[in-house]
């Protein structure tokens, strides 16, 4: 027994060495699928991730679309208001300018029937001459 155990058996060492490598290899292997595995499964979910954050995203683009719209009509609802007032006050200016020139009008007219300033620079002229004669 002594002289078995010195000797090395070189066909086992080879076909465990050879064995062990392909053990090795195989688990290596084993290791690589299950990183791209992981991989494939990271990327499914950050697609299914990112798909509905877009649907997210549009649906809030939609909303802000929706919203300004309305904004936008409110502006033009409020524009067309102002202009329609605006309006009513050009025409009330215009008559009120139209009766005050009529006003004018009728107060000169008035005026003319009353006296004339040639009479009246008489009539003070007259006034004072008499004034003066006391």
């Amino acid at each position: 027994m002594a002289g078995k155990t010195g000797k090395k058996n070189t066909k086992i060492e080879e076909s465990s060495r050879k064995d062990q490598f392909m053990v090795l290899l195989e688990n290596m292997r084993d290791e690589i699928k299950l990183v791209a595995e992981g991989n494939l499964m990271l990327q499914e979910s950050m697609e299914r991730g990112f798909k509905e954050v877009r649907k997210e995203f549009k649906e809030e683009i939609n909303n802000v679309r929706i919203d300004m719209k309305m904004e936008i009509n409110n502006v033009k609802a409020e524009i067309s208001d102002m202009k329609t007032e605006m309006s009513d006050m050009k025409m009330e200016m215009r008559m009120g300018f139209k009766g005050m020139m009529a006003e004018s009008a009728a107060i000169d007219r008035k005026m003319e029937k009353k006296a004339d300033k040639k009479d009246l620079l008489i009539l003070e002229k007259r006034v004072t001459k008499l004034e003066s004669a006391r």
